[in-house]
């Protein structure tokens, strides 16, 4: 009998012995390396909500119509609560971290993730069930079909900017962005959806290819594979390792959260953006609509009308200086609460790890006792 027990103690003492090296919260996150990335990197990022339509009756009739034709009711008006810290773990666990067992998974994008305790499968099927989208008809990947073999950019110009835009090049004058104030009203709508609901960016200036194709497509009734394309897009904001990168898609997490009975209760909630509206949809910043009228060569006084128009060029300017001027003052505030955010999770941290080192210190002088007594 004595033998038995000596042994069981033995085996209790190596269990302990494993447990505390490679202790971690399991009921947050699959691994040691993936609860010191959301310490470290995720827990400092900012979460950015998707938003919506708010167009009233009249309002662009061609942007409701496509959404009702393609069963995007539930992609384009996101109703979910939102819980910062569901987000956060779902992207600290979906993260591919570096030393990824291949022999185990060849494949490390298996859409799977875990938030407090439970496992979420946010696959393209899943996805899709999610925002209640129709299955594809014909050709599963005609968006990124066209992407990588049938851009048509001329068509993609003249069809969602205005007259005379151009595409910005590179210095071996192949085309990669348009201008968002170059955009025509409906385009820039459908703009900033792509940019907070399906491929997420924080610069809302510029367009890139990929964006202007989905505009594009969206404009002349072409069939997008949305629930593939937001798929892959998780697993691109997970992989960014700047803590100055956002986390998107918050509104489709918590979806996926709660369908698997994760309960948003004791998180940190965070209000709703101001969403897409027609005023929205037909505010730009254009220079080149505002320059200051050239005197014509040749002549000594300006002509009469010249002052009018550099009156109205001048108040036209004045007033642009003014939103800047708002603009900049909420960019102030916004960097100023990121600012205080990271600071109050570093002193978390540090806490945290205090905390550590008391447990540490705590369970040596036990197991010396435990060791004597023996």
């Amino acid at each position: 009998m004595a033998s038995k027990a000596g042994e069981t103690s033995r085996k209790r003492k190596g269990k302990a012995k494993a447990s505390t090296s490679e202790s971690w919260e399991m009921d947050r996150f699959l691994s040691r390396v993936h609860q010191d990335h959301f310490y470290e990197v995720v827990a400092l990022k900012k979460v950015i909500p998707e938003v919506p339509f708010s167009l009233k009756k009249g309002e662009y009739p061609e942007i409701r119509h496509e959404i009702r034709r393609r069963g995007w009711e539930v992609l384009t008006n996101p109703i979910q609560q939102v819980g910062i810290l569901m987000v956060q773990e779902f992207y600290a666990n979906a993260w591919i971290t570096k030393n990824h067992d291949q022999g185990v998974n060849p494949d490390p994008k298996n859409y799977l993730t875990m938030v407090r305790g439970k496992y979420l499968d946010f696959s393209p099927e899943s996805v899709r069930v999610a925002f209640n989208l129709p299955m594809m008809q014909g050709d599963e990947h005609p968006y990124t079909r066209r992407v990588n073999f049938d851009q048509r950019l001329d068509q993609v110009l003249t069809t969602i900017c205005e007259e005379g835009a151009q595409w910005k090049q590179d210095s071996r004058g192949k085309p990669v962005q348009l201008r968002r104030h170059d955009l025509k009203p409906v385009a820039r709508g459908w703009l900033e959806f792509i940019q907070r609901s399906i491929i997420p960016t924080s610069n809302r200036s510029e367009v890139t290819i990929d964006r202007a194709i989905m505009i594009h497509s969206i404009m002349i009734g072409e069939e997008i594979e949305v629930h593939e394309v937001i798929a892959q897009e998780l697993y691109r904001v997970a992989d960014k390792t700047s803590t100055l990168a956002r986390l998107a898609f918050p509104h489709l997490i918590c979806h996926l959260c709660y369908s698997v009975g994760v309960d948003i209760e004791g998180d940190i909630t965070i209000d709703e953006d101001k969403p897409i509206t027609k005023k929205r949809m037909e505010y730009t910043r254009d220079p080149t609509h505002h320059e200051i009228p050239e005197i014509p060569q040749g002549m000594n006084f300006p002509p009469q009308d010249y002052w009018g128009q550099l009156n109205t060029s001048l108040g036209e300017l004045s007033s642009n200086m003014g939103q800047l001027r708002v603009e900049h003052q909420e960019h102030s505030i916004l960097l100023h609460e990121i600012r205080e955010e990271q600071r109050i999770m570093r002193e978390e941290q540090q806490r945290q790890g205090r905390d550590i080192e008391e447990l540490k210190h705590s369970i040596g002088p036990s197991k010396a006792r435990k060791s004597r007594h023996h």
